[in-house]
């Protein structure tokens, strides 16, 4: 039997064992031994089915805390038991993934060890009330991260029944408390808005009652905000007439948010505080605030508008027949003119002015030239007060940056205009855009320098023509020197040499013509573009140069060729030729079996090469050989028009062309680019 037996257990044993021996010795326990058998058995079942319903109920039991747990861990709320003196006694998994630490770094620290300095002392000073009465009662706080990160979170707390703890709550609030900080911060922004507007705001309920006012509203109507709250929006207006009017679109608008004066602006006559009359213009829109809704007021004063259509009324005919007579002449003025007063409000503006300014002449009259054009540079400022104090300024080339971006160039001229009694009334400002004219005088300049450029192109032009031209004519009359005295020496095969050099100078300078001829075509004979497959085309260029590429022992392969081009399939054919034909030349000196690659590049712009593996070009040659005549090897064949030619093409159609070569021997890359032949037809007419 083992050691360690319940007592109460091994007392019911020792009396089983005294009943045994008591019914051993009575005369009856044979025929009691058959029930007693019975009842055991049926005890036994019984107790079997009560082992069965406790493992039942233990497992039931098990899963109940299983979920419980669960649910306390995996809860999107932290939990976390703390003693009297806040020290952390146990913690749920969604408390520690809060703060970013693991569950056994947070276990017996004190929980305000985690919390912003200011936090943990409100904390400290605030717990034993806490932990004495935490019911309706929760802490703000702001806790630090793992990751050095602060939180705010809502602490709630209830007492453990029998124990000496508090079970709190911990609600993350930082996305809540961000909200309401950005809330806040919009809505001191729109606050200093509205405080800092020229113009009187207001907001009305539906029962016309003022809930908001900016401090303009003092300097227009006469009321602090303090005294306009609260009052009905009746009270201000003069013009009794409307007011029944008013009342029904208020009972509309209470109803629906909706009214015939909302979504517009209304000429209204409303009172001062001191009882004066004011001509306003109230725009009205609505906004819905806490299921009720407001309407948002923007007043202008047009009090010195209005006073001032009201003067020029009464001027009469006298008005008209100026009006009349200003518009006659302004009309035929090319330019742009405008006439202000001395607070700079627009008196008069010419259609000119309209057309180049982009603005209606109803927004403009009366109105202040900043408030017209609210983004004027402050030099414009400065010219305005010099002016009104008598100075006349002028700029005969300014820029003018429009709003847009986009810019102007424009002559003008500032300068005061004086009433009838020799003070200056205002100013009148005189504008004529002449960006059209510095736009050519611009192209100008630029066709200028390129005729420049064209003309010191031509002088060096003529002067290698004039000296390679002479070459050929010199050889030819030295050679027949030597021809007449080889004749009259009779010497035969002098005379074939001598014949054979005549007609060698002759064939080059015949090509150097030819070259000439279709240097000189390029820019006058009218194109005739069409669209042609690159790839069919440099088949038909390469048959067509295959007498050269055999005798080059030549293989010419063709790399992503696949683009179309729609450009004159001559000038084309004057491109890949001459290319071809220089990579043929100098690209097999020894005679051996070499190679040349076509292909294209993609990228932004498409990129054609050609590659050979001659003897390549030192960089320091790289532009030389883009030059009038120039040639590296002056024994080679050729005019050294061709790479000329070719730059001229390209060029024309709105590429560049280069080589990239470093010399000793490693080959050459030819590579250009034809924007017009390659993209759109707006391009390829440009």
């Amino acid at each position: 039997m083992p050691d360690s037996v319940d007592p109460h257990l091994q007392q019911l044993r020792t009396r089983a064992e005294q009943r045994l021996r008591e019914l051993n010795h009575s005369a009856d326990f044979a025929g009691e031994r058959a029930e007693i058998l019975q009842e055991l058995h049926i005890y036994q079942a019984e107790l079997e089915i009560q082992n069965q319903q406790l493992r039942e109920t233990q497992e039931q039991l098990q899963k109940a805390l299983d979920r419980a747990n669960a649910l306390y861990h995996q809860s999107p709320i932290g939990f976390v038991t703390i003693d009297a003196q806040g020290k952390i006694q146990e913690i749920n998994e969604s408390f520690a993934i809060m703060l970013g630490y693991e569950i056994g770094q947070l276990r017996m620290k004190f929980l305000a060890d985690f919390c912003q300095p200011e936090s943990a002392a409100i904390l400290r000073q605030r717990l034993a009330a806490f932990f004495k009465k935490p019911e309706d009662k929760i802490l703000d706080l702001a806790m630090i991260t793992a990751g050095n990160r602060q939180i705010m979170v809502e602490v709630a707390g209830r007492h453990i029944p029998g124990e000496n703890f508090l079970a709190c709550s911990v609600v993350d609030r930082t996305r809540r408390k961000e909200a309401e900080e950005e809330r806040r911060d919009t809505e001191a922004q729109l606050r200093a808005i509205t405080a800092a507007a020229r113009n009187p705001i207001i907001m009305i309920n539906s029962h016309g009652l003022v809930t908001y006012s900016n401090p303009a509203c003092q300097r227009v109507l006469g009321y602090n905000p303090q005294q306009l709250l609260g009052r009905n929006i009746h009270q201000f207006l003069a013009d009794k007439t409307k007011l029944h009017d008013i009342e029904q679109q208020l009972r509309d608008f209470q109803k629906t948010g909706r009214a015939d004066v909302i979504g517009r602006t209304v000429e209204l006559l409303a009172r001062h505080q001191s009882g004066r009359l004011l001509n306003i213009e109230l725009s009205l829109s609505s906004v819905s605030v806490k299921g009720e809704w407001h309407a948002i007021g923007i007043i202008q004063d047009i009090t010195q508008s209005k006073k001032r259509e009201q003067e020029a009324i009464m001027n009469g005919d006298r008005l008209k027949h100026w009006h009349h007579l200003m518009s006659y002449i302004i009309h035929h003025d090319p330019n742009a003119i405008a006439v202000l007063d001395r607070n700079l409000h627009f008196l008069f503006v010419s259609d000119r002015f309209l057309q180049d300014y982009g603005v209606a002449r109803k927004s403009v009259i009366g109105k202040h030239h900043y408030e017209v054009f609210p983004g004027i540079p402050e030099r414009w400022r400065t010219v305005h007060q010099r002016a009104l104090a008598g100075e006349i300024l002028s700029n005969n080339e300014d820029i003018f940056h429009r709003e847009k971006g986009e810019i102007d160039y424009t002559r003008w001229q500032c300068r005061p205009w004086y009433d009838i009694d020799g003070t200056i009334g205002g100013i009148i400002l005189y504008t004529e855009l002449i960006t059209e004219r510095k736009m050519m005088e611009l192209a100008l300049a630029d066709r200028t320098r390129e005729l420049e450029e064209r003309t010191a192109e031509l002088e060096r032009f003529n002067y290698t023509v004039s000296h390679d031209l002479k070459s050929p004519l010199v050889t030819i009359r030295t050679f027949l020197g030597f021809l007449e005295q080889d004749i009259r020496d009779q010497q035969q095969d002098k005379i074939a040499e001598d014949i054979e050099h005549m007609r060698t100078a002759a064939d080059r300078m015949d090509q150097l013509l030819e070259d000439l001829l279709s240097l000189s075509r390029l820019g006058w004979v009218a194109e005739q573009p069409e669209t042609v497959s690159l790839k069919d085309f440099l088949e038909h260029t390469l048959v067509l140069l295959q007498g050269r590429i055999r005798a080059h022992n030549t293989q010419v392969s063709m790399v992503d060729c696949d683009a179309h081009l729609h450009m004159d399939p001559t000038l084309l054919i004057e491109i890949w030729q001459n290319l071809i034909d220089n990579a043929l030349k100098y690209g097999n000196s020894d005679g051996s079996t070499t190679t040349i690659e076509i292909g294209t590049e993609p990228g932004p712009e498409t990129i054609f090469y050609i590659l050979d593996h001659g003897p390549g070009i030192a960089p320091k040659y790289h532009d030389k050989i883009f030059g009038l005549f120039e040639k590296l090897d002056r024994s080679s064949e050729g005019s050294g028009l061709g790479l000329v030619l070719v730059k001229r093409i390209v060029e024309k159609h709105g590429g560049s062309i280069w080589v990239e070569s470093p010399g000793n021997g490693q080959g050459c890359c030819f590579k250009f680019t034809l924007p017009a032949a390659c993209g759109n037809q707006s391009t390829r007419e440009n």
